[in-house]
């Protein structure tokens, strides 16, 4: 959006507002670093954005804290209900808040509740993943949807579940998807990973980025490893990230007799060096909103092979920038990756694909007007 029709014509400008995030936990992960990426846009336009976390600190804290921003911590795991509730009140009424937006199903439902009871502010209620196959999200928005003016999904997948699941008026949807700044990706300088794992040099290196949990369904991914050993493919697979299904998968691994074709790297803050020496991106969930693990892995120029969940048939062209599958479906996971160990062109073609339409398509900037645009006519509606 050109700096000429900027926020204030819709009414005052952004900047003489106060803005409120309410988020649920400072872990690494998708969500996290989406928001704080696009809380650096919104800082560089000149709008500022206070910084509340229901869980305690974490690295995404730190992350905040060297941007310039303190943010506060409610630590909801260490203190009883009524504790929080209080702070979320003092807080409230100490930032009087003109929009408060919140990211999280137990930050959506403690913050609105609260925000309508201690505030005018008008809420945001942020929808990120899709089709978890759980009830109770569901429930809370058809619960609580009349205490939110405005929801922001980060893909047209969950703008439809908030419609179609969870009975939210479609007047009150907006899908504005994700950004990135691609260069960091674009950028990174190559062979920093390589010399340091097992592998003969040429191995045709797969990465996956993404928590150990059980519906980032790493467990298909590695099944899927096991029948391309089986069937004589050279590749070797990164698991990049750390979480609750860790030991399991590592023993599985054992058991399949992998340990040489898996390397499990754990959380890692170079994600854009291994990146650059990887070849293919998979990502094999169950559940998706709108990936950054896949919008990094296209700024890298990396072909994608995923399972269409979510939003991320938004981001990857099936057979242009990458190839789909089925989720829970290994067999076919296994043949998507064979056809691109097989086929380095094919590699490339789909790599310089998946990096132009993340360029055109998903700039961080872009992105960040849009909510700017957002913010400023919800506030200024009248």
């Amino acid at each position: 959006m050109p700096d000429a029709i900027r926020i204030t014509d819709y009414g005052l400008p952004l900047t003489d507002y106060h803005i409120t995030w309410l988020q649920t936990g400072a872990q690494i992960g998708g969500t996290e670093m989406m928001n704080f990426r696009t809380w650096c846009g919104l800082n560089q336009r000149g709008v500022r954005v206070h910084i509340t976390f229901l869980d305690e600190p974490g690295p995404v804290s730190d992350l905040y804290r060297a941007a310039g921003c303190e943010p506060v911590h409610l630590c909801y795991h260490q203190r009883p209900l009524p504790h929080i509730w209080r702070d979320l009140h003092h807080l409230f009424a100490s930032q009087s808040p003109d929009i408060i937006h919140i990211f999280g199903t137990r930050a959506n439902l403690l913050g609105r509740i609260a925000a309508r009871r201690y505030t005018q502010a008008a809420v945001i209620c942020g929808q990120r993943s899709v089709g978890s196959g759980s009830w109770w999200p569901r429930y809370v928005e058809r619960a609580a949807s009349r205490w939110a003016d405005l929801y922001i999904a980060n893909s047209h997948a969950g703008a439809r579940w908030l419609a179609e699941q969870a009975h939210v008026p479609p007047q009150k949807i907006r899908a504005i998807h994700s950004g990135l700044d691609a260069d960091p990706f674009m950028q990174a300088a190559r062979g920093q990973i390589r010399p340091s794992l097992p592998i003969p040099p040429g191995t045709p290196l797969i990465v996956s980025v993404g928590n150990l949990r059980k519906v980032k369904d790493q467990q298909t991914l590695i099944h899927a490893a096991h029948q391309l050993q089986q069937q004589g493919h050279t590749f070797h697979l990164l698991l990049v990230g750390d979480g609750q299904r860790r030991a399991a998968l590592e023993q599985r691994t054992h058991d399949l007799n992998l340990h040489s074709h898996i390397t499990f790297m754990g959380r890692r803050a170079d994600v854009s060096a291994i990146l650059a020496d990887a070849d293919i991106k998979v990502l094999s969930s169950r559940s998706e909103g709108l990936p950054a693990a896949i919008m990094e892995a296209m700024a890298a120029g990396l072909p994608v092979v995923a399972t269409a969940v979510g939003g991320v048939p938004e981001l990857v062209q099936d057979g242009v920038t990458g190839l789909l599958v089925s989720p829970d479906d290994a067999p076919a996971l296994a043949d998507a990756l064979a056809v691109l160990l097989d086929d380095p062109l094919l590699r490339q073609q789909y790599g310089r694909a998946g990096q132009q339409r993340l360029l055109s398509h998903f700039a961080l900037p872009d992105k960040v007007a849009e909510l700017e645009q957002a913010y400023g006519q919800l506030v200024n509606r009248g």
